[in-house]
């Protein structure tokens, strides 16, 4: 429904709108619903052919559910998903203050986890990414405990990996009241942190997230609520897009 709506859409002059990339994430652990993504996945790549879109890459976002990854690895494996480029995005954000920060590190160290990360490069040229949220000052709601991401954590994260095998994604903390608190974090010390693994021979990359209003989502940064009316073009695009699921689910 969105790239139908992006495809109908002037305001992107200059940007190559056909060369998509798709990632599933958030509102829920896609480690759980492995299942399902792998079929979306599919469903995905036959209805981008249809509309004459490239898919450049699909991202499938984890904190970290072992089980998920033995069974992408094996998916990858058996080119389950052909000549399309899949790759892992895994939320570690920390080493000292992980299970603090991200309870299902009790149950999945990350320790554990990046030992099944690794097994990907076997299988494929995508290096999978560690992402990393740049905490300043962070005090979660109802603790006296105090987070940064500092040079020491950096370091240590870097003595764990390999550049030869990973990538990684630094990226700004969207404050969220109910979460706790956290002051904004210094632009030169988010480059200086880059720089740390850059230096170090990794790919890395810098990213804000600015999706702070109210009704804001991912890839609809500043956005406002959709207003399905009769005639109104995304509601047009919904049920065109619904179609082509069905059609491939028919085959």
């Amino acid at each position: 429904m969105m790239v139908l709506e992006d495809i109908n859409c002037n305001e992107h002059a200059g940007v190559n709108r056909n060369m998509r990339e798709f990632a599933y994430m958030g509102q829920g652990e896609p480690g759980f619903s492995y299942p399902q993504i792998r079929s979306a996945i599919k469903i995905t790549d036959h209805v981008m052919k249809k509309l004459g879109q490239k898919v450049y890459r699909h991202i499938i976002a984890t904190c970290g559910v072992t089980e998920m990854i033995d069974l992408f690895c094996n998916d990858l494996k058996n080119k389950f998903f052909g000549d399309t480029r899949v790759t892992l995005h895994y939320s570690l954000h920390s080493t000292q203050m992980r299970k603090f920060l991200m309870p299902i590190d009790n149950i999945y160290p990350y320790t554990s986890v990046l030992k099944r990360i690794l097994k990907i490069r076997r299988y494929c040229n995508e290096k999978p990414c560690v992402s990393i949220l740049l905490f300043n000052n962070f005090k979660p709601s109802g603790e006296n405990n105090i987070f940064n991401t500092d040079n020491e954590m950096i370091n240590d994260i870097i003595s764990i990996l390999n550049p030869n095998d990973f990538r990684i994604s630094l990226c700004d903390f969207n404050e969220d009241k109910s979460l706790g608190t956290n002051e904004a974090f210094p632009f030169d010390k988010a480059s200086e942190l880059e720089s740390i693994f850059k230096n170090n021979g990794y790919e890395t990359k810098l990213f804000a997230s600015f999706g702070k209003k109210e009704d804001t989502g991912c890839g609809l940064l500043g956005g406002v609520k959709p207003n399905f009316l009769i005639g109104d073009s995304l509601k047009q695009h919904y049920f065109q897009a619904l179609k082509l699921v069905n059609e491939y689910e028919n085959l």
